[in-house]
């Protein structure tokens, strides 16, 4: 019994024996070379318990890091040798967040538990500030990033041969702070020693700062400042050249295949181009299908007799009608027709529908494409594959450049969400600003709201990618995009044929839009009935002037001194016909009936050296732990 309690108070004992892992103490030497460059002796005595110091202590020292102005400084670190217990050992490297990582020891020799004394010896060249009355260094000399106590740290400023301190501050603690626990004093007139007064807990650091009058140092001339500028924003110099081969080839594809055909003579046309529905003229002079051109497609089927439109407060439905002039419509109308109509007798644009509306687009569109891409005009888009792929790198690039001293891992990680999100938002934006262009308050409000917080994750996003990256990231991200989307539209080039075609279609749009009335007048334009107005009016939707066409049709029944009254197109029935504001219900078509159609074909889930410094602020830095 009594054994058996002996032997546990003896093992409570060597437990209690035990001390945790800690760096002992951190003496840092720092002689500052004529040619600004800085020698820095580290002694770091540690105690290892086999824990986290088994095979030895890694260093981390930053490469890239954030000045005070937000800029970014660059340091290069030449090594010279590591020893322990004087002894030199064999050391190997990583990179780890934008700096690098020196590992004092063997991946697979391990060490005792005990106490021992490491030595780093290393240079860091440009390290001088030089101000208008003073010269001098800013030096982080333990790093904030410890994984470990230090129960004592001390730094030794040696000054430049030949120069006298003048200023010197201290700061301690944790990244930012100004702590003052430390003692300072100038041992002799070039010479000044610090030394904290505590122990440092994990995060927190000594930093100093050192001045003398200048002249002590040689300066660098104009093209080393040069280069020093361009190093430390290596980043930026990288975005800059990208960009600029991406712009290059963007311009040479465009000279290759976006130049357009010199457009000929525009006169006045009272007749659409032959062949051409509405839809195909508004695809044609837009070199794309988008939601406006089914719209006015719609429109046309309706005029021709083959659907009657009916609305009840903003929702429309289509009703197919007893027809029998299929020879009238474009392969388009007749895929729209067969695709929405061909099983029922009508169809609710809702998004009920989505599934079968979406459809009839997707086969809208490819009659539109296979009728005009290649014939009448080219997007090229192929071109836009490399120049994807050049800005993707040059980006990248940057990245790789590192930049504000940040985690390049991360800010890789933030470029590529935030370029799938930016066009995410972009397409949320869209939709709001054509609700709003629709008319209405009520739903462009309510989808305001909704976007809204994806536009914060952009903000947000955008933000994290300056905290881990920079600003520049950021812009040159922007910059791509932007540049991109000029292109996209760039590239698009009408062929011979096609601009002959846009021609004549740019002539009826002139007779279409009442702002050319006066202009008309010498070419005798025909009289404008009722219905030359309704089978035009397809047309002025597709070309973006049914405000003009209507208002048109208008002066023509008062010139006429027929009453509006008279007068109500049979191909639609609903609340937002107003005999006496023709040019009201074509905005509403050509808005409020267009972001039904779209709306419906959505799926219902979508510091300095006199003071003012910090702890952590300056140059070096970093910190370590044990492996």
């Amino acid at each position: 019994m009594w054994a058996r309690l002996a032997f546990l108070f003896v093992f409570a004992l060597s437990f209690a024996a035990r001390a945790d892992e800690a760096i002992l103490s951190f003496d840092s030497r720092i002689a500052v070379d004529k040619d600004a460059g800085i020698t820095i002796t580290e002694t770091i005595q540690v105690r290892a318990e086999g824990r986290e110091i088994k095979r030895g202590i890694y260093r981390d020292l930053p490469t890239v890091s954030k000045t005070a102005d937000a800029g970014t400084r660059r340091t290069v670190y030449h090594i010279d040798r590591v020893l322990r217990d004087g002894a030199p050992i064999a050391t190997f490297e990583t990179g780890e967040g934008g700096g690098r990582r020196i590992y004092f020891g063997s991946k697979d020799i391990y060490i005792d538990p005990g106490v021992y004394t490491y030595t780093f010896v290393y240079r860091v060249p440009h390290q001088v500030a030089f101000l208008a009355d003073v010269e001098g260094i800013y030096w982080n000399v333990t790093g904030n990033a410890w994984a470990f106590p230090i129960l004592s740290a001390s730094a030794t400023v040696e000054a430049p041969p030949g120069a006298e301190i003048v200023q010197h501050s201290a700061y301690t603690g944790r990244h930012g702070e100004a702590g003052a626990d430390f003692t300072a004093g100038v041992s002799t007139p070039s010479t000044l020693q610090v030394a904290t007064t505590r122990a440092l807990r994990p995060g927190e650091g000594l930093t100093v700062a050192v001045g003398w009058p200048p002249g002590a140092v040689t300066q660098p001339d104009a093209g080393a400042r040069a280069g020093a500028v361009l190093f430390d924003n290596l980043h930026v110099v990288v975005g800059v050249v990208g960009t600029l081969l991406v712009l290059a080839y963007y311009l040479f594809a465009w000279d290759r295949v976006g130049r357009d055909p010199a457009a000929g003579p525009v006169a006045p046309l009272f007749d659409p181009p032959k062949g051409y529905s509405p839809a195909m003229a508004r695809a044609l002079m837009k070199m794309k299908v988008d939601d406006k051109a089914f719209s006015a497609a719609i429109v046309s089927l309706a005029v021709k007799g083959a659907v009657r439109i009916e609305e009840d407060g903003g929702d429309f439905t289509l009703i197919r009608q007893p027809f029998s002039g299929s020879a009238q419509l474009s392969k388009g109308e007749k895929g729209i027709l067969d695709s929405l109509l061909r099983s029922s007798p009508s169809i609710r644009l809702h998004k009920d529908n989505h599934a079968k509306i979406s459809s009839a687009i997707e086969v809208f569109k490819t009659h539109l494409k296979s009728e005009l891409e290649a014939t009448h005009y080219n997007t090229n888009a192929a071109y836009l594959i490399p120049a994807a792929l050049l800005s993707l790198a040059a980006v990248g690039g940057m990245v790789l450049a590192g930049g504000g001293g940040g985690d390049p891992h991360a800010a890789a990680f933030l470029t590529i969400w935030l370029s799938i999100w930016t066009f995410a938002c972009f397409v949320l934006v869209r939709n709001v600003y054509r609700a709003f262009r629709a008319g209405g308050i009520a739903k462009p409000l309510l989808q305001g709201l909704f976007v809204l917080p994806f536009l914060g994750g952009e903000v947000m996003g955008a933000g994290f990618l300056i905290q881990v990256g920079s600003a520049g990231h950021v812009a040159f991200l922007i910059l791509h995009a932007g540049l991109f989307a000029l292109f996209l539209h760039l590239l698009k080039a009408p062929t011979l044929r096609g601009r002959r075609v846009m021609d004549k279609v740019e002539g009826f749009r002139m007779f279409l839009d009442v702002a050319e009335k006066h202009r008309l007048e010498a070419f005798h334009p025909p009289h404008v009935t009722p219905e030359v107005f309704e089978s035009y009016l397809p047309y002025a939707l597709a070309l973006d002037v049914e405000h003009g066409w209507s208002r048109r049709f208008s002066q023509m029944l008062a010139d006429a001194g027929m009453e509006r009254r008279d007068y109500h197109p049979h191909w639609y029935h609903g609340t937002h016909w107003d005999a006496g504001d023709v040019g009201s219900f074509a905005n509403h078509l050509g808005g409020g009936f267009t972001s039904s159609v779209t709306s419906s074909a959505q799926s219902p889930s979508s510091g300095g050296f006199g003071g003012g410094g910090s702890s952590g602020g300056g140059g070096g830095g970093g910190g370590g732990g044990g492996f």
